[in-house]
């Protein structure tokens, strides 16, 4: 997880190493730091670990364990914790306890997280550790933070993650089974990219199945993650015939799955209230009103104490030459 945080090459840990380690910091940790602390699911065939990740439930105050287990050199970085032991680097990844299920999810088996961020963003979702989420132009619509709903709507068996995987196939095969899943969206030689690309360049609504997801950071995952390259090269043997992914109809069977069509009503409605205020009081109408005597910095600072007095609501119902004479007045005020 935190790779070099703390700026040395350290060798790897063979599995019976990184099990003792593991053993022997759950004891430090638990309870005197951390309610729960559980290392992230891994392969069977994993023979050896670059790190330690654990997961831990947020304490309820703030702690430095780094002096109590002898550590030598130690980060922080949000809410992942980085220090030494035992020559070992040992990155703590703190969650809140109505979280670390889906962190469990996330950091599992090396790379879930990362796939499984790249696919959901290519149907018009977001799914992060704050769960799956939908952007609604400025809006952030939280559609559920609860890993066995978000697996149920993308196709997926919870059951079947609950046992678990033993290969890299057995996952990869549980990923592909989403009914959402297209190879596409992890293509890096796509012959659509231009059109599709395009598309989405133009909000065009009709598909969501982008693989300019081959940025700098992708390719960087690729060439420094094993099991991420292992999930390309199996995907590239996949068939990329199936039909396309229409990011309305997801966007729309979200929505209704996690009960947010209320919300998104809202968001809209709010949306549409200030489109039509901006259109009657912006910047540039109070400029031409001022004879553009009032810019840069003192232009917002107007225009804020204008709205203090006219709220959107108020200017919503007036026509435009009613906003002006409302402003002029407010100005004249100032003066």
């Amino acid at each position: 997880m935190g790779g070099n945080a703390l700026g040395a090459t350290r060798p790897r840990l063979s599995r019976q190493a990184y099990n003792d380690v593991v053993t022997d910091l759950k004891t430090l940790l638990v309870p005197k730091f951390y309610a729960c602390v559980e290392q992230p699911r891994s392969f069977a065939s994993k023979t050896s670990f670059g790190d330690v990740d654990l997961l831990a439930t947020l304490p309820s105050s703030p702690l430095d364990p780094f002096k109590d287990v002898g550590s030598t050199a130690s980060s922080v970085n949000g809410n992942i914790l980085s220090f030494e032991f035992r020559g070992f680097q040992i990155d703590i990844i703190q969650v809140s306890e109505e979280l670390m299920e889906l962190a469990r999810f996330f950091y599992g088996y090396g790379d879930t997280g990362i796939i499984f961020g790249m696919f959901t963003r290519n149907i018009g979702l977001k799914f992060g550790m704050q769960g799956l989420t939908l952007k609604c132009e400025t809006y952030k619509i939280k559609l559920s933070h609860d890993l066995k709903a978000i697996l149920q709507f993308l196709g997926l068996s919870h059951d079947c993650w609950r046992q678990g995987f033993q290969t890299q196939e057995e996952m990869f095969c549980f990923i592909q089974s989403s009914k959402y899943f297209r190879p596409s969206f992890f293509s890096r030689q796509n012959p659509e990219v231009l059109e599709l690309d395009a598309l989405k360049r133009t909000n065009g609504s009709k598909v969501f199945e982008s693989p300019t997801i081959w940025n700098h950071e992708a390719r960087h995952r690729l060439a420094e993650r094993p099991v991420f390259r292992a999930w390309i090269q199996y995907v590239e043997g996949l068939p990329f015939n199936q039909d396309r992914i229409d990011a309305g109809q997801v966007k729309a069977a979200a929505l209704d799955a996690f009960s947010k069509q209320d919300e998104l009503r809202t968001i809209e409605e709010h949306l549409a209230l200030t489109r039509r205020v901006k259109a009657k009081f912006n910047g540039a109408l109070v400029m031409k009103w001022t004879n553009h005597q009032v810019k840069g910095k003192n232009l917002g600072l107007l225009m804020e104490s204008f709205s203090a007095r006219y709220t959107k609501a108020k200017i919503d119902q007036m026509a435009e030459d009613q906003v002006q004479d409302a402003f002029v007045g407010f100005y004249q005020e100032q003066m």
